[in-house]
């Protein structure tokens, strides 16, 4: 797949193929001549056992694909948990510290996450958002401190995604510009930054607002694009003025990747996609 630039490769997240596995997710890419990818990591591959021990079955075909140089992994997105883990804030803080060994392993350079994952709770979170827990690190996991270090050492980025969790929310939760960036400014931490998903912000009218406000945070774009109300087309195929988007996205001064964001794709949309963006990146 061609680089959009010399320091920005232009990417597809695995997961754009799901309910596909991420071995056929990999195959369909390689089908397209595309090798290029950010691995999500599915919780039904990719999970702790009783024993606290991690399974990840197929962990060494993406070595041995990786050494071959038929695969590059770019960034690595974190997954959901399994629910009877999400109770157990040691268990949380070890799914994140596996997927940052993962991604180190396999030579990516980004670890995606939604920002709860970094919170005890869902409560904890809202109290923060709302202003009745004013130190951010009361609410946080208790190994995330350490976690940073670790990401800092290893050269990655931490990268947060705009999200909104429950529709009648009204605190935006993470798909607000204004509670991300405070997040982002009260850890303030250098190797914390933002995946910008263009569809999440867009679906509630915020996208101009985030490359606005959160213009040296982004380091990482899920692009697609939008049908109304609100389903992920290829890039050109929505409602999305791309003729307009593409420069600003291309003036991001800390952007390190773009990465192709798609659900229930068909191989062809895929490709569809990547040349659209590639065209119109150049």
């Amino acid at each position: 797949m061609p680089a959009l630039s010399r320091n920005v490769p232009l990417a597809v997240n695995t997961g754009s193929f799901w309910p596909a596995t991420t071995e056929e997710s990999i195959r369909f890419l390689q089908e397209l001549d595309l090798s290029d990818v950010e691995l999500t990591l599915q919780r039904h591959e990719f999970y702790l056992t009783f024993e606290r021990e991690l399974r990840m079955p197929f962990h060494s075909d993406l070595a041995a694909m990786i050494e071959s140089g038929t695969l590059r992994v770019h960034s690595v997105h974190a997954p959901d948990m399994n629910a009877e883990h999400g109770h157990s804030l040691r268990a949380r803080e070890e799914y994140l510290a596996h997927s940052l060994r993962v991604c180190r392993h396999l030579g990516g350079r980004i670890l995606v996450t939604h920002p709860f994952h970094l919170f005890k709770s869902y409560e904890g979170t809202l109290d923060y958002l709302t202003g009745a827990v004013s130190n951010v690190w009361d609410a946080l996991l208790p190994g995330i401190r350490s976690l940073l270090e670790q990401v800092r050492a290893d050269n990655i980025v931490l990268s947060v995604e705009n999200v909104k969790i429950w529709a009648d929310d009204d605190t935006g939760f993470f798909n607000a510009p204004d509670n991300v960036k405070r997040f982002i400014n009260d850890v303030a931490h250098p190797n914390l930054g933002l995946t910008l998903d263009v569809i999440h912000a867009q679906l509630i009218g915020y996208l101009n607002e985030f490359l606005d406000t959160l213009v040296h945070s982004i380091v990482n774009l899920h692009v697609a694009d939008l049908v109304l109300p609100a389903r992920r087309v290829p890039p050109g195929e929505g409602i999305l003025d791309w003729e307009e988007l593409v420069p600003i996205l291309k003036r991001l001064p800390n952007l390190r990747q773009v990465t192709i964001e798609l659900i229930r794709a068909e191989p062809a949309e895929v490709a569809r996609a990547v040349g659209f963006v590639s065209s119109h990146w150049s």
